[in-house]
């Protein structure tokens, strides 16, 4: 199973004040993919040497807040909407604009916190490695759990495969 994404090399822990609520909406993004075939390249048979999930946890109330970040970042820029835009992919000023941006929009609302674990997979041992969705649901337990359990109820919305999850909409 591949994932889209390239965060890897990219890894944000940001701690902030906390303010319990009772729902909240975690939008989820990996970068790397499940396989398990370290010893050939990537994008030539081989799988990725790192998965790396990061997540943007925020209060139900605010769940919009992200995606018109991301909306205005694409209008600066002159990007269309229609299309993904990979931090790999943006120059070294555009990626500065975006950190810069995320930060602000972190420190304006310390209610909103940014999470991400990254596994080298070559130490990930066999039995996890028999099943990809127990990697997964692991680094989630690992980068979220504590976060979650201040909230009744929780909503994970993971990136669809060719469609950032700025484009979805929470169901």
């Amino acid at each position: 199973m591949s994932l889209p994404g390239c965060w890897e090399g990219f890894l944000i822990c940001l701690t902030m004040n906390l303010h319990i609520s009772n729902s909240a909406y975690v939008y989820l993004d990996e970068a790397g993919d499940l396989g398990w075939k370290l010893d050939a390249p990537r994008n030539s048979g081989g799988s990725s040497k790192y998965l790396t999930i990061s997540a943007i946890f925020m209060p139900k109330k605010k769940s919009d807040f992200p995606r018109k970040l991301v909306r205005s970042i694409y209008r600066r820029f002159g990007w269309s909407q229609s299309v993904e835009h990979k931090w790999c992919s943006m120059d070294v000023d555009q990626r500065s604009i975006c950190a810069a941006e995320i930060r602000k929009l972190c420190e304006s609302n310390p209610d909103i916190s940014l999470h991400a674990i990254v596994v080298k997979k070559q130490n990930v041992r066999s039995h996890i490695r028999k099943d990809s969705n127990e990697l997964y649901n692991y680094m989630i337990r690992l980068a979220l759990l504590d976060r979650m359990s201040e909230h009744k109820v929780v909503t994970m919305i993971p990136e669809t495969v060719g469609q950032g999850w700025e484009q979805q909409q929470p169901s």
